[in-house]
């Protein structure tokens, strides 16, 4: 039975988390209202529970359940999935080696830009203007500065 581990990691957005899941090539993504236990691959029950998950089947190869609690803000990833990337149905966990910490880190950039871009489009349907005063790329981050 792998061992899970948890990363705070600040995931609140349901809509937002789900769309940078989608980005990284994780499509079939099972959202609850509340939190449902997790799944080993063997198919046995957990004791971690998420109400974001991608099923074990769409995580690849022997793959346990990947959990996202957005009461705590959690991710949830066994150590084998943040390890094996043989079998990973995500392009960027290949890349990175499994969802391990890189592959984390990429999901929560993607995420920032999608939780930022749904509040510029709030501010915008309130009738809010937004102007770009400046967009610079300093090392590997984008910076932009809006004015409302």
């Amino acid at each position: 039975m792998s061992h899970y581990a948890s990363c705070d990691a600040k995931f609140t957005d349901i809509e937002c988390l789900v769309t940078a899941l989608n980005e990284m090539g994780l499509t079939n993504v099972e959202v609850n209202e509340k939190a449902v236990v997790l799944v080993d691959y063997k198919g046995h029950t957990r004791p971690e529970k998420a109400n974001v998950v991608v099923r074990r089947q769409h995580v690849g190869g022997a793959g346990n359940d990947i959990g996202f609690n957005t009461e705590t803000g959690q991710a949830i990833i066994s150590e084998y999935d943040s390890h094996n990337s043989t079998s990973a149905r995500s392009p960027q966990a290949k890349q990175h080696g499994g969802y391990n910490v890189r592959w984390i880190a990429e999901l929560k950039e993607r995420y920032a830009v999608t939780v930022i871009t749904k509040q510029i489009n709030k501010l915008k349907a309130h009738g809010r203007i937004i102007r770009v005063i400046s967009d610079e790329t300093h090392g590997n981050n984008r910076v932009l500065t809006l004015k409302v």
